[in-house]
């Protein structure tokens, strides 16, 4: 099975276009068995997300908040919102459909439409992550038109406009359900998503060097304190628990796709004693780094354990 993985520019920022620029949308059905551990890894990209679960249980992570969805439940990510989900159970059944589109997608963004109903709602600022079950009335109606859209869209010639009336009508409900507490909460939610980006942007850059809190605070400009609040509410981890399983992440990689060896790539993922790079990795994996290489040796297109 070819192997997947969320690709992101430095910063998190998702590197995928959806849609096309005169169509600005797209719908995916998501297998979880693809991806490393089953997880679509930490992102963030400037389009509207909707998710269904369609099979099985998923996890989402919105900085300290996580959400276990059942099939049949779903959830809107606001764009530039930080966030990752992976499968609870068996990877391989569990399955969700996304629905993507672009915020301009709506309404024009020099519009009156997008200044007043669009704009003010997008991002940090504005509804953040909305979770939808069928018990509650309106978030069934957004998991109804949000699946019609998406059965509108395996036929796309002649549906283009029901589609975008569609969205259009799921977009007024979420505005209606977030009007007041937008300006409560947006703003705070805001700047911490901000700061976690640096924050996180920075790990991804220089993991392999050492890596002190002083860092990470200087990266968002914050202070110590600050700096572990921020990325506790933004990840849902502490600062070294996170960085360290990023490191054994990337060292799992370099086991797989070189010919490096144990200590070399333990060097290069930022463990400079092999004895340390050799416990956490077999607390993480439950498997010394020489058996993790042994056992995608024998099994080329299995995905990281």
């Amino acid at each position: 099975m070819e192997q997947k993985k969320v690709i992101t520019k430095p910063s998190l920022e998702e590197d995928k276009i959806h849609g096309t620029r005169e169509f600005p949308v797209q719908v995916y059905r998501e297998n979880y068995a693809p991806y490393p551990m089953g997880i679509m890894d930490i992102h963030w990209h400037r389009f509207l997300e909707l998710d269904i679960v369609v099979k099985g249980k998923i996890k989402i992570q919105d900085g300290d908040k996580e959400y276990i969805l059942e099939t049949g439940q779903g959830i809107f990510v606001n764009s530039n919102v930080l966030h990752k989900s992976r499968a609870l159970g068996t990877p391989g059944e569990t399955e969700q459909i996304s629905l993507i589109f672009a915020p301009e997608f709506l309404a024009p963004s020099d519009s009156a439409i997008y200044k007043e109903e669009i704009q003010p709602f997008l991002g940090q600022e504005g509804i953040s992550t909305e979770i939808l079950t069928p018990e509650i009335p309106w978030q069934r109606e957004v998991l109804r038109l949000s699946m019609e859209a998406g059965d509108r869209f395996l036929h796309l010639k002649g549906n283009r406009m029901e589609i975008h009336l569609l969205l259009c009508r799921i977009w007024k409900i979420l505005v209606n359900e977030a009007r007041e507490r937008t300006e409560k909460e947006g703003n705070e939610n805001g700047i911490l998503q901000e700061r976690g980006k640096k924050m996180l942007t920075y790990i991804e850059e220089h993991y392999a060097e050492p890596i002190t809190a002083e860092d990470l605070a200087d990266a968002a400009k914050v202070s110590r304190t600050e700096c572990f609040r921020c990325f506790k509410e933004v990840t849902g981890q502490k600062p070294f628990a996170y960085l360290n399983r990023y490191r054994l992440r990337q060292a799992a990689l370099l086991l797989k796709n070189t010919d490096l060896s144990i200590c070399e790539v333990g060097n290069q993922c930022g463990f400079s004693y092999q004895s340390y790079f050799g416990k956490m990795f077999r607390e993480a994996y439950g498997m010394t780094p020489f058996e993790y290489r042994k056992m995608v040796d024998r099994n080329p297109d299995l995905g990281e354990v």
